[in-house]
């Protein structure tokens, strides 16, 4: 793991009327101050990557939805300077994660839903002068692979060719099936009718509509 970064999990103590979690308090140490408590939201698919500070370390949770998390050590004299760290964070996974000032971190919203992310920060938000470093969310240095990928099975995406069944403007009622078949690899890039997964993709190089650069 990444030094200095951090993982609490996360216990839920449940009864008839529902649930109680804590999320952070005096005791984990994660923080060496309290700065600013924020909140975003994330719409399915999207990616925010990366950005880092200088100053201020972060710690964050996903109480709504589910996140690939990546991380990236930038730090020349860190015992651990160019390491990729990836976390699967939110309702499958609650945990918080101490990200240090110096590393670099951005997510992907996984599934159907948005993401809701809680973070607390040791500085508060400096509009005058902010503490925001931004890196591209293909920064070769770090050359993440954003991509879903599928592992052990055969999956097969199937294309309509011609405009599909739910196309409005078709109406000749027949379509041409097409389909695609991959295992152990990225889900193939089919065309404009394709799986979502394969539109969701990030590849180096090839820039995505859907992410945003920090």
């Amino acid at each position: 793991m990444i030094e200095g970064v951090k993982v609490k999990r996360l216990v839920r103590h449940p009864d008839d009327r529902g649930f109680f979690r804590e999320i952070l308090r005096d005791g984990d140490r994660l923080l060496e101050r309290f700065g600013q408590a924020s909140m975003s939201k994330t719409h399915p698919g999207v990616i925010k990557a990366f950005h880092y500070h200088e100053h201020q370390d972060d710690a964050w949770f996903f109480p709504v939805g589910n996140a690939q998390v990546v991380l990236y050590d930038l730090r020349e004299a860190s015992p651990t300077h160019g390491e990729t760290n990836v976390f699967y964070m939110g309702e499958d996974n609650p945990i918080v994660l101490l990200i240090p000032r110096g590393v670099a971190h951005g997510y992907r919203t996984l599934g159907e839903k948005p993401a809701v992310l809680i973070y607390f920060t040791t500085e508060a938000y400096n509009r005058d002068n902010p503490d925001e470093k931004r890196l591209p969310y293909d920064e070769p240095r770090i050359g993440f692979d954003w991509s879903t990928r599928v592992r052990g099975v055969v999956a097969k995406i199937v294309e309509f060719e011609g405009g599909g069944p739910s196309n409005p403007h078709d109406i000749t009622g027949v379509h041409q099936r097409r389909e695609v078949t991959a295992t152990d690899g990225v889900v193939p890039r089919t065309g404009h009718h394709g799986n979502h997964l394969a539109r969701n993709s990030g590849e180096p190089g090839r820039r995505n509509p859907r992410a945003t650069d920090g």
